[in-house]
């Protein structure tokens, strides 16, 4: 998915990409953050 992302990136010319997603239970948010995370490569700070 990183890779996607960077393409898009370069493709539009920006330095950085936010994702925003709205979800409304909080331990669903968590576990979606953890995944797209994880997606892109990135430890997790929760612990």
């Amino acid at each position: 998915m990183a890779s996607v992302l960077e393409q898009l990136a370069d493709r539009v010319g920006v330095d950085e990409v936010m994702i925003q997603h709205a979800v409304p239970d909080h331990d669903d948010a968590l576990t979606s953050h953890a995944l797209l995370a994880e997606a892109v490569g990135l430890e997790s700070r929760s612990e």
